[in-house]
């Protein structure tokens, strides 16, 4: 029996998906290369804390905790850290098979599975750890003020938003922006918290 014939063609979508997906392994690698210890807390930002300060972070690093001083009971690590599983990727839930179709017949499949599998998992993320969520509404928890820093709104991560919104009475908090970013993006953030169903009042801080 004769072996078989491959072309390069037919083994690219192959290869491309298992080259793509070693992303994830290089994106720890370059977190877990992250030096933080000649960092040096901002006494402004560090104001804004109080003793009953809970801190959702986007940050991979132990800055809050380590930095900061932070308790780590009062830190919620959304998308992991350095010693548990990291979240990160797109938001799009579009299936996009029949436009690969169009233009790579024959890799539309692989395509569309590599989409998935850099597709950011919200709501698992959520999943592990809604005990934080929770917490935040409790009523012994007073949450009146919500301070953004660094954070994009990108619409993958309005997510969480949207949970936390609709567990609390809206109307009773005041939002802070920072006001490093301009007023034009202030205005999209304000539209993106009204969209999610926020109904309090909105304030910038400086630092």
């Amino acid at each position: 029996m004769r072996p078989q014939k491959f072309s390069s063609a037919m083994l690219l979508p192959d290869y491309m998906k298992k080259s793509i997906l070693w992303i994830k392994c290089f994106f720890n690698d370059w977190i877990n290369s992250i030096n933080i210890g000649k960092a040096k807390a901002n006494s402004r930002i560090e104001a804004l804390f109080g003793d009953d300060s809970y801190f959702l972070t986007f940050n991979y690093t132990k800055t809050l905790e380590e930095i900061y001083r932070i308790p780590s009971n009062k830190v919620c690590h959304i998308h992991g850290d350095l010693k548990t599983r990291m979240f990160f990727g797109h938001g799009d839930d579009t299936d996009y098979t029949n436009v690969y179709q169009e233009f790579a017949t024959g890799a539309e499949d692989v395509l569309a599975s590599i989409d998935r599998e850099l597709r950011k998992n919200t709501s698992e993320a959520y999943k592990k750890h809604e005990d934080f969520f929770h917490t935040l509404t409790l009523k012994e928890s007073k949450i009146e003020s919500i301070y953004f820093f660094g954070f994009s709104f990108s619409e993958v991560d309005q997510y969480y938003l949207q949970r936390l919104f609709g567990s609390l009475p809206t109307f009773t908090l005041k939002v802070f922006f920072n006001d490093y970013d301009d007023k034009i993006k202030i205005e999209k953030y304000k539209d993106v918290l009204k969209k999610l169903g926020f109904e309090g009042q909105f304030e910038c801080y400086h630092i």
